[in-house]
Protein backbone atom coordinates (compact mmCIF):
# COMPACT_ATOMS: atom_id res chain seq x y z
CA UNK A 1 0.00 0.00 0.00
CA UNK A 2 2.55 2.50 0.65
CA UNK A 3 4.64 2.12 -2.47
CA UNK A 4 1.00 2.89 -4.21
CA UNK A 5 1.01 5.93 -2.41
CA UNK A 6 4.29 6.77 -3.05
CA UNK A 7 3.71 6.87 -6.72
CA UNK A 8 0.53 8.38 -6.66
CA UNK A 9 0.25 11.66 -8.51
CA UNK A 10 -2.16 14.49 -7.26
CA UNK A 11 -5.26 14.55 -9.26
CA UNK A 12 -7.95 17.70 -10.36
CA UNK A 13 -11.68 17.09 -10.39
CA UNK A 14 -13.08 20.19 -12.15
CA UNK A 15 -16.76 21.19 -10.25
CA UNK A 16 -19.56 23.99 -11.68
CA UNK A 17 -18.02 26.23 -8.83
CA UNK A 18 -13.99 25.72 -7.87
CA UNK A 19 -11.26 23.47 -9.02
CA UNK A 20 -11.11 21.06 -5.74
CA UNK A 21 -7.99 18.75 -4.98
CA UNK A 22 -9.82 15.09 -5.47
CA UNK A 23 -7.73 11.43 -4.89
CA UNK A 24 -8.97 8.40 -4.50
CA UNK A 25 -8.93 4.36 -5.37
CA UNK A 26 -11.42 1.65 -4.80
CA UNK A 27 -9.60 -1.10 -3.15
CA UNK A 28 -12.10 -4.10 -3.31
CA UNK A 29 -15.42 -5.00 -4.86
CA UNK A 30 -16.81 -8.02 -3.71
CA UNK A 31 -20.28 -9.17 -4.50
CA UNK A 32 -21.73 -7.45 -1.30
CA UNK A 33 -19.58 -4.70 -0.43
CA UNK A 34 -16.80 -2.05 -1.99
CA UNK A 35 -13.99 -0.88 0.20
CA UNK A 36 -11.93 2.10 -0.45
CA UNK A 37 -10.48 5.43 0.40
CA UNK A 38 -10.58 9.04 -1.20
CA UNK A 39 -9.37 12.94 0.04
CA UNK A 40 -10.22 15.90 -0.79
CA UNK A 41 -9.19 20.06 -0.33
CA UNK A 42 -12.83 20.85 0.44
CA UNK A 43 -14.72 20.62 3.54
CA UNK A 44 -17.99 19.85 1.84
CA UNK A 45 -19.55 16.25 2.59
CA UNK A 46 -17.99 13.84 0.14
CA UNK A 47 -21.19 12.01 -1.62
CA UNK A 48 -20.55 8.63 -2.85
CA UNK A 49 -22.12 6.98 -6.18
CA UNK A 50 -21.87 3.44 -7.62
CA UNK A 51 -22.44 3.10 -11.19
CA UNK A 52 -22.81 0.29 -13.54
CA UNK A 53 -24.95 -0.74 -16.11
CA UNK A 54 -26.05 2.80 -16.92
CA UNK A 55 -27.56 2.67 -13.19
CA UNK A 56 -26.43 5.24 -10.70
CA UNK A 57 -27.07 4.91 -7.58
CA UNK A 58 -26.35 7.31 -4.59
CA UNK A 59 -24.60 4.98 -1.64
CA UNK A 60 -24.83 5.52 2.54
CA UNK A 61 -20.76 4.78 3.18
CA UNK A 62 -19.68 4.42 6.58
CA UNK A 63 -16.02 6.49 7.29
CA UNK A 64 -13.26 5.23 8.70
CA UNK A 65 -9.54 6.59 9.31
CA UNK A 66 -6.73 5.16 7.16
CA UNK A 67 -3.30 6.21 9.34
CA UNK A 68 -1.60 4.92 5.45
CA UNK A 69 -3.83 7.60 3.43
CA UNK A 70 -3.17 10.00 6.31
CA UNK A 71 0.75 10.19 6.08
CA UNK A 72 0.88 11.01 2.40
CA UNK A 73 -1.99 13.92 2.19
CA UNK A 74 -1.76 16.13 4.97
CA UNK A 75 -4.08 18.37 3.00
CA UNK A 76 -7.41 16.61 3.15
CA UNK A 77 -10.03 18.63 4.83
CA UNK A 78 -11.46 15.21 6.79
CA UNK A 79 -10.49 12.91 9.14
CA UNK A 80 -11.73 9.88 8.07
CA UNK A 81 -11.12 9.12 4.13
CA UNK A 82 -11.61 4.74 4.47
CA UNK A 83 -15.13 4.14 3.35
CA UNK A 84 -16.76 1.01 2.87
CA UNK A 85 -20.41 0.60 1.80
CA UNK A 86 -22.72 -2.54 1.24
CA UNK A 87 -24.26 -2.86 -2.03
CA UNK A 88 -27.72 -2.13 -1.67
CA UNK A 89 -30.02 -5.12 -1.70
CA UNK A 90 -32.04 -4.29 -4.61
CA UNK A 91 -29.52 -4.05 -6.97
CA UNK A 92 -27.78 -7.14 -5.33
CA UNK A 93 -28.74 -9.23 -8.48
CA UNK A 94 -28.41 -7.07 -11.48
CA UNK A 95 -24.52 -6.08 -9.53
CA UNK A 96 -23.67 -10.10 -9.49
CA UNK A 97 -24.73 -10.25 -13.13
CA UNK A 98 -22.39 -7.02 -13.85
CA UNK A 99 -19.52 -8.89 -12.06
CA UNK A 100 -20.08 -12.35 -14.03
CA UNK A 101 -19.78 -10.45 -17.56
CA UNK A 102 -16.80 -7.88 -16.28
CA UNK A 103 -19.34 -4.77 -17.21
CA UNK A 104 -17.35 -1.68 -15.64
CA UNK A 105 -18.18 -1.19 -12.24
CA UNK A 106 -17.48 2.49 -10.90
CA UNK A 107 -17.55 4.39 -7.81
CA UNK A 108 -17.76 8.34 -8.03
CA UNK A 109 -17.01 10.94 -5.32
CA UNK A 110 -18.72 13.91 -5.81
CA UNK A 111 -19.23 13.42 -9.64
CA UNK A 112 -15.46 12.32 -9.93
CA UNK A 113 -15.05 8.88 -10.85
CA UNK A 114 -12.50 6.92 -8.40
CA UNK A 115 -9.55 5.04 -10.12
CA UNK A 116 -10.07 1.55 -10.71
CA UNK A 117 -7.31 0.70 -13.09
CA UNK A 118 -5.64 -2.56 -13.03
CA UNK A 119 -1.73 -0.98 -12.73
CA UNK A 120 -3.22 1.71 -10.02
CA UNK A 121 -2.09 4.53 -11.48
CA UNK A 122 -4.40 7.51 -10.81
CA UNK A 123 -5.39 10.26 -13.86
CA UNK A 124 -6.74 13.25 -13.85
CA UNK A 125 -10.29 13.52 -12.78
CA UNK A 126 -11.37 15.87 -15.50
CA UNK A 127 -15.36 16.94 -15.79
CA UNK A 128 -15.67 15.96 -19.20
CA UNK A 129 -14.51 11.99 -18.51
CA UNK A 130 -17.11 12.09 -15.49
CA UNK A 131 -20.32 9.78 -15.80
CA UNK A 132 -23.62 11.76 -17.55
CA UNK A 133 -26.71 9.40 -16.71
CA UNK A 134 -29.60 10.54 -19.07
CA UNK A 135 -32.24 12.63 -17.79
CA UNK A 136 -35.58 13.44 -18.56
CA UNK A 137 -36.49 16.98 -17.56
CA UNK A 138 -40.40 17.12 -15.94
CA UNK A 139 -41.78 13.61 -15.49
CA UNK A 140 -44.90 12.98 -13.81
CA UNK A 141 -45.22 9.56 -12.21
CA UNK A 142 -48.61 7.92 -10.61
CA UNK A 143 -47.63 5.26 -8.38
CA UNK A 144 -50.81 3.94 -7.39
CA UNK A 145 -52.82 2.55 -5.60
CA UNK A 146 -53.64 -0.58 -7.72
CA UNK A 147 -57.31 -0.31 -8.39
CA UNK A 148 -57.56 3.24 -7.19
CA UNK A 149 -58.53 5.20 -10.52
CA UNK A 150 -55.11 5.46 -12.52
CA UNK A 151 -56.18 4.34 -15.82
CA UNK A 152 -59.06 6.84 -15.04
CA UNK A 153 -55.97 9.26 -14.50
CA UNK A 154 -54.64 7.83 -17.47
CA UNK A 155 -57.27 7.97 -20.08
CA UNK A 156 -57.74 12.16 -19.10
CA UNK A 157 -54.50 13.35 -19.17
CA UNK A 158 -53.27 11.90 -22.04
CA UNK A 159 -55.85 13.60 -23.80
CA UNK A 160 -53.48 16.52 -23.05
CA UNK A 161 -51.12 16.77 -25.87
CA UNK A 162 -48.56 18.44 -23.24
CA UNK A 163 -47.69 14.89 -21.73
CA UNK A 164 -45.53 12.59 -23.40
CA UNK A 165 -45.85 8.78 -22.94
CA UNK A 166 -45.30 5.14 -23.85
CA UNK A 167 -46.40 4.97 -27.41
CA UNK A 168 -46.99 0.97 -26.02
CA UNK A 169 -48.49 1.19 -23.26
CA UNK A 170 -50.44 2.67 -20.38
CA UNK A 171 -47.61 0.81 -17.66
CA UNK A 172 -43.72 0.93 -18.57
CA UNK A 173 -42.50 -1.07 -15.64
CA UNK A 174 -39.02 0.07 -15.75
CA UNK A 175 -38.88 0.60 -12.44
CA UNK A 176 -40.55 -2.76 -11.01
CA UNK A 177 -38.77 -4.58 -13.64
CA UNK A 178 -35.31 -3.18 -12.24
CA UNK A 179 -36.69 -3.64 -8.29
CA UNK A 180 -38.90 -6.42 -8.24
CA UNK A 181 -38.00 -8.42 -11.39
CA UNK A 182 -41.53 -7.81 -12.86
CA UNK A 183 -42.08 -9.38 -16.34
CA UNK A 184 -44.59 -7.01 -17.23
CA UNK A 185 -42.23 -4.51 -18.94
CA UNK A 186 -40.86 -7.76 -21.20
CA UNK A 187 -44.27 -9.26 -21.75
CA UNK A 188 -45.52 -5.56 -23.54
CA UNK A 189 -42.47 -5.30 -25.72
CA UNK A 190 -42.97 -8.96 -27.01
CA UNK A 191 -46.21 -8.27 -27.42
CA UNK A 192 -46.22 -5.54 -29.75
CA UNK A 193 -43.09 -6.78 -31.35
CA UNK A 194 -45.51 -9.55 -32.34
CA UNK A 195 -47.58 -6.57 -33.58
CA UNK A 196 -45.39 -5.14 -36.06
CA UNK A 197 -44.40 -8.77 -37.33
CA UNK A 198 -48.59 -9.90 -37.42
CA UNK A 199 -49.45 -10.91 -40.66
CA UNK A 200 -46.31 -9.95 -42.76
CA UNK A 201 -43.96 -12.66 -43.37
CA UNK A 202 -42.04 -10.07 -45.31
CA UNK A 203 -41.62 -7.85 -42.61
CA UNK A 204 -40.71 -11.02 -39.89
CA UNK A 205 -38.14 -11.85 -42.03
CA UNK A 206 -36.87 -8.56 -42.67
CA UNK A 207 -36.68 -8.05 -38.36
CA UNK A 208 -35.17 -11.26 -37.81
CA UNK A 209 -31.56 -9.74 -37.48
CA UNK A 210 -32.76 -7.31 -35.11
CA UNK A 211 -34.18 -10.39 -32.89
CA UNK A 212 -30.62 -12.22 -32.98
CA UNK A 213 -29.28 -9.04 -32.08
CA UNK A 214 -31.88 -8.35 -29.00
CA UNK A 215 -31.17 -11.83 -28.17
CA UNK A 216 -27.32 -11.61 -28.34
CA UNK A 217 -26.83 -8.55 -26.62
CA UNK A 218 -25.03 -7.02 -29.12
CA UNK A 219 -25.89 -3.09 -28.48
CA UNK A 220 -23.63 -2.01 -31.26
CA UNK A 221 -25.08 -4.34 -33.92
CA UNK A 222 -28.71 -3.47 -32.77
CA UNK A 223 -27.78 0.29 -33.20
CA UNK A 224 -26.14 -0.20 -36.60
CA UNK A 225 -29.36 -2.03 -38.14
CA UNK A 226 -31.58 0.46 -36.56
CA UNK A 227 -29.17 3.20 -38.38
CA UNK A 228 -28.56 1.64 -41.66
CA UNK A 229 -31.84 -0.51 -42.24
CA UNK A 230 -33.07 -0.29 -45.84
CA UNK A 231 -37.04 0.03 -46.25
CA UNK A 232 -37.31 1.20 -42.30
CA UNK A 233 -39.62 4.53 -42.24
CA UNK A 234 -38.36 6.22 -39.53
CA UNK A 235 -40.96 5.75 -37.35
CA UNK A 236 -40.86 2.03 -37.77
CA UNK A 237 -37.01 2.39 -37.03
CA UNK A 238 -37.69 4.08 -33.79
CA UNK A 239 -40.19 2.07 -32.67
CA UNK A 240 -38.53 -1.30 -33.56
CA UNK A 241 -35.46 0.16 -31.26
CA UNK A 242 -37.24 0.97 -28.00
CA UNK A 243 -38.99 -2.86 -28.15
CA UNK A 244 -35.33 -4.48 -28.88
CA UNK A 245 -33.01 -1.88 -27.09
CA UNK A 246 -31.11 -3.19 -23.94
CA UNK A 247 -33.41 -2.00 -21.30
CA UNK A 248 -31.45 0.66 -19.32
CA UNK A 249 -31.82 4.30 -18.11
CA UNK A 250 -31.09 5.90 -21.58
CA UNK A 251 -33.73 3.37 -22.89
CA UNK A 252 -36.03 4.66 -20.48
CA UNK A 253 -35.40 8.45 -21.05
CA UNK A 254 -35.59 7.54 -24.96
CA UNK A 255 -39.10 6.09 -24.31
CA UNK A 256 -40.34 9.14 -22.59
CA UNK A 257 -38.64 12.06 -24.37
CA UNK A 258 -40.17 15.33 -23.92
CA UNK A 259 -40.20 18.05 -26.84
CA UNK A 260 -41.36 21.62 -26.41
CA UNK A 261 -44.62 20.87 -27.33
CA UNK A 262 -45.01 17.85 -24.44
CA UNK A 263 -43.50 19.03 -21.89
CA UNK A 264 -43.95 16.73 -19.32
CA UNK A 265 -43.09 13.10 -19.36
CA UNK A 266 -46.10 10.78 -18.22
CA UNK A 267 -45.48 7.31 -16.62
CA UNK A 268 -48.43 5.76 -14.78
CA UNK A 269 -47.85 2.35 -13.35
CA UNK A 270 -48.62 1.35 -9.62
CA UNK A 271 -46.29 -1.29 -9.37
CA UNK A 272 -43.89 1.37 -8.29
CA UNK A 273 -45.75 1.17 -4.65
CA UNK A 274 -43.35 -1.56 -3.75
CA UNK A 275 -39.73 -0.68 -5.90
CA UNK A 276 -38.61 0.48 -2.05
CA UNK A 277 -36.14 3.57 -1.09
CA UNK A 278 -33.52 2.28 -3.94
CA UNK A 279 -36.36 2.41 -6.43
CA UNK A 280 -37.30 5.79 -5.46
CA UNK A 281 -33.90 7.26 -5.41
CA UNK A 282 -32.94 5.37 -8.58
CA UNK A 283 -36.11 7.55 -10.05
CA UNK A 284 -34.90 10.41 -8.55
CA UNK A 285 -31.39 9.93 -9.85
CA UNK A 286 -32.92 10.67 -13.54
CA UNK A 287 -35.08 12.91 -13.62
CA UNK A 288 -34.80 16.89 -12.70
CA UNK A 289 -37.83 17.86 -11.83
CA UNK A 290 -39.77 14.60 -10.95
CA UNK A 291 -43.04 14.80 -9.39
CA UNK A 292 -45.24 11.58 -7.90
CA UNK A 293 -49.23 10.87 -7.50
CA UNK A 294 -50.32 8.56 -4.76
CA UNK A 295 -53.66 8.27 -4.91
CA UNK A 296 -54.62 5.63 -2.16
CA UNK A 297 -58.14 4.06 -1.57
CA UNK A 298 -59.57 3.26 1.28
CA UNK A 299 -57.70 -0.53 1.81
CA UNK A 300 -60.66 -2.62 2.79
CA UNK A 301 -62.39 -1.57 -0.42
CA UNK A 302 -59.59 -1.71 -2.44
CA UNK A 303 -58.48 -5.16 -1.17
CA UNK A 304 -61.99 -6.31 -1.93
CA UNK A 305 -61.65 -4.79 -5.88
CA UNK A 306 -58.38 -6.46 -6.46
CA UNK A 307 -59.47 -9.55 -5.04
CA UNK A 308 -62.25 -9.79 -7.58
CA UNK A 309 -59.96 -8.59 -10.57
CA UNK A 310 -57.84 -11.51 -10.01
CA UNK A 311 -60.82 -13.62 -10.84
CA UNK A 312 -62.45 -12.17 -13.91
CA UNK A 313 -60.28 -14.08 -16.35
CA UNK A 314 -60.70 -18.20 -13.90
CA UNK A 315 -63.47 -20.55 -15.68
CA UNK A 316 -67.09 -18.90 -14.57
CA UNK A 317 -65.12 -15.62 -13.36
CA UNK A 318 -66.26 -13.34 -10.63
CA UNK A 319 -69.47 -15.34 -10.39
CA UNK A 320 -68.08 -18.43 -9.98
CA UNK A 321 -65.98 -17.52 -6.96
CA UNK A 322 -68.51 -15.84 -5.40
CA UNK A 323 -70.56 -18.71 -5.54
CA UNK A 324 -68.33 -20.95 -3.80
CA UNK A 325 -66.39 -18.91 -1.51
CA UNK A 326 -68.49 -15.51 -1.09
CA UNK A 327 -70.26 -16.59 2.69
CA UNK A 328 -66.69 -17.88 3.33
CA UNK A 329 -65.60 -14.79 5.39
CA UNK A 330 -62.36 -16.10 6.65
CA UNK A 331 -61.45 -17.15 3.93
CA UNK A 332 -62.27 -14.18 1.88
CA UNK A 333 -60.11 -12.16 4.74
CA UNK A 334 -57.27 -14.49 4.74
CA UNK A 335 -57.50 -13.87 0.51
CA UNK A 336 -56.98 -10.33 0.98
CA UNK A 337 -54.62 -9.87 4.01
CA UNK A 338 -52.14 -12.71 3.02
CA UNK A 339 -52.03 -12.75 -0.68
CA UNK A 340 -48.99 -10.92 -1.36
CA UNK A 341 -50.00 -9.03 -4.65
CA UNK A 342 -52.91 -7.41 -2.55
CA UNK A 343 -51.46 -7.15 0.70
CA UNK A 344 -48.47 -5.18 -0.34
CA UNK A 345 -50.06 -3.06 -2.38
CA UNK A 346 -52.76 -2.03 0.36
CA UNK A 347 -49.34 -1.39 3.06
CA UNK A 348 -49.77 2.70 2.21
CA UNK A 349 -47.46 3.16 5.25
CA UNK A 350 -44.57 1.38 3.44
CA UNK A 351 -44.67 2.62 0.27
CA UNK A 352 -45.05 6.61 2.19
CA UNK A 353 -41.73 5.48 4.38
CA UNK A 354 -39.57 4.66 1.40
CA UNK A 355 -40.63 8.08 -0.15
CA UNK A 356 -39.48 9.63 2.81
CA UNK A 357 -36.43 7.47 3.16
CA UNK A 358 -35.66 8.80 -0.60
CA UNK A 359 -36.15 12.43 -0.05
CA UNK A 360 -39.14 12.86 -1.97
CA UNK A 361 -42.33 13.60 0.14
CA UNK A 362 -42.27 17.28 -0.46
CA UNK A 363 -42.30 16.02 -4.60
CA UNK A 364 -45.32 13.81 -3.84
CA UNK A 365 -49.29 14.57 -4.50
CA UNK A 366 -51.32 12.49 -2.15
CA UNK A 367 -54.90 12.01 -3.59
CA UNK A 368 -57.93 9.46 -2.67
CA UNK A 369 -59.88 8.02 -4.78
CA UNK A 370 -62.76 9.38 -3.11
CA UNK A 371 -61.87 12.44 -4.93
CA UNK A 372 -62.18 10.68 -8.04
CA UNK A 373 -65.39 9.39 -7.56
CA UNK A 374 -66.72 12.95 -5.52
CA UNK A 375 -65.16 15.93 -7.49
CA UNK A 376 -63.28 14.79 -10.77
CA UNK A 377 -62.54 18.05 -11.95
CA UNK A 378 -61.47 19.44 -8.60
CA UNK A 379 -58.90 16.66 -8.59
CA UNK A 380 -57.51 17.30 -12.15
CA UNK A 381 -56.89 21.01 -11.06
CA UNK A 382 -55.25 19.89 -8.16
CA UNK A 383 -53.10 17.82 -10.62
CA UNK A 384 -51.93 20.61 -12.49
CA UNK A 385 -51.42 22.97 -10.23
CA UNK A 386 -48.69 20.73 -8.46
CA UNK A 387 -46.84 20.14 -11.66
CA UNK A 388 -47.38 24.16 -12.01
CA UNK A 389 -48.96 23.43 -15.58
CA UNK A 390 -51.67 25.45 -16.84
CA UNK A 391 -55.27 23.57 -17.00
CA UNK A 392 -55.82 21.87 -20.33
CA UNK A 393 -59.31 23.24 -21.31
CA UNK A 394 -61.98 20.83 -19.21
CA UNK A 395 -64.21 20.37 -22.44
CA UNK A 396 -60.79 18.35 -23.52
CA UNK A 397 -61.88 15.79 -20.67
CA UNK A 398 -65.75 16.00 -20.75
CA UNK A 399 -66.61 12.08 -22.08
CA UNK A 400 -64.01 10.64 -19.88
CA UNK A 401 -64.14 12.95 -16.17
CA UNK A 402 -66.97 11.23 -14.81
CA UNK A 403 -66.36 7.53 -16.61
CA UNK A 404 -65.10 4.44 -15.03
CA UNK A 405 -62.20 3.03 -16.82
CA UNK A 406 -61.89 -0.85 -15.93
CA UNK A 407 -64.06 -1.37 -13.03
CA UNK A 408 -64.43 -4.19 -11.86
CA UNK A 409 -68.32 -5.88 -11.92
CA UNK A 410 -70.05 -4.00 -9.09
CA UNK A 411 -70.46 -6.23 -6.43
CA UNK A 412 -70.61 -5.18 -2.76
CA UNK A 413 -68.13 -6.20 -0.21
CA UNK A 414 -69.57 -8.23 2.70
CA UNK A 415 -70.39 -6.09 5.91
CA UNK A 416 -68.55 -8.69 8.29
CA UNK A 417 -65.85 -8.54 5.69
CA UNK A 418 -65.75 -4.89 5.43
CA UNK A 419 -65.87 -4.60 9.21
CA UNK A 420 -62.61 -7.11 10.03
CA UNK A 421 -60.54 -5.53 7.19
CA UNK A 422 -61.21 -1.99 8.72
CA UNK A 423 -60.01 -3.00 12.20
CA UNK A 424 -57.15 -4.99 10.41
CA UNK A 425 -55.87 -1.85 8.57
CA UNK A 426 -56.72 0.87 11.87
CA UNK A 427 -53.23 1.14 13.05
CA UNK A 428 -51.78 1.93 9.88
CA UNK A 429 -54.29 3.94 8.66
CA UNK A 430 -53.72 6.68 12.02
CA UNK A 431 -50.06 5.97 11.78
CA UNK A 432 -50.50 7.74 8.57
CA UNK A 433 -52.83 10.30 9.84
CA UNK A 434 -50.22 10.81 12.07
CA UNK A 435 -47.39 11.50 9.94
CA UNK A 436 -48.13 12.29 6.04
CA UNK A 437 -51.76 13.01 5.55
CA UNK A 438 -55.22 13.55 7.11
CA UNK A 439 -57.07 10.38 5.57
CA UNK A 440 -60.82 10.53 5.11
CA UNK A 441 -63.25 9.51 8.09
CA UNK A 442 -65.00 6.97 6.49
CA UNK A 443 -62.15 5.00 6.20
CA UNK A 444 -62.32 4.65 10.16
CA UNK A 445 -64.32 2.64 12.19
CA UNK A 446 -66.85 5.06 14.13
Amino acid sequence: MQKILDTLPSSTCLTDEHTAEMIGFVEAITPSQIKGWVVSDQPSAIELSLVFNNIVQPVLATWHKRADVDAQFKHSAHAEVGFIFDIPFALTRIFMLALQENQPINVYANGCPLNMTDNLVHTRLLKKHVHKSPKLSNVLVCIGAQKAGTSWLFQNLTKDERFAKCMFAKEVHYFDHLYKNSPHLNNWRAVHFLKVCQGDKDKLKQLTPFISAMLADDASLLKALIEDADGLSPALARRIGLLTKKINDAWYVDLLRTTKQRKYALDITPEYALIGEAGFTHMKSITENLKIIFILREPSERAWSSLLQGKKNEEGGINAFLMRYGKDIDYLFNACTKMSDISLRNDYLLTLEDLEKAGLLNQVLIKFYDDIVANPAQLMHAIYDFIDLPLASTELFADTLHQRIHATQKTKIPAELQYRLKAHYQTMLNEITTRYVTLPDAWFIK
